[in-house]
């Protein structure tokens, strides 16, 4: 047995950004300028895009994160 088994009684230790990933919902994070600085496979799923970690921006549009470059390429891969 290692130190981290010995810790955590053999429970495997999964990162909180493993976790969210793996969540069946959609999951985002935003710093306090509104970057999305994560985001799991079930938003991008539901946006029908993946914006670029720390280049988009989310805004209250009709649930939609809409930055400039972000939507851009919304509106020509959607089209």
């Amino acid at each position: 047995m290692d130190v981290v088994e010995l810790k955590t009684g053999g429970i495997p230790q999964v990162s909180s950004a493993d976790l969210m990933q793996a969540l069946p919902v959609a999951v985002y994070t935003t710093d306090r300028q509104g970057y999305i600085t994560f985001f799991n496979e079930a938003a991008a799923d539901l946006w029908g895009y993946r914006p670029v970690i720390g280049q988009d921006r989310w805004w209250s549009a009709p649930s939609t994160p809409c930055s400039t470059s972000a939507r851009r390429r919304w509106l020509t891969t959607s089209a």
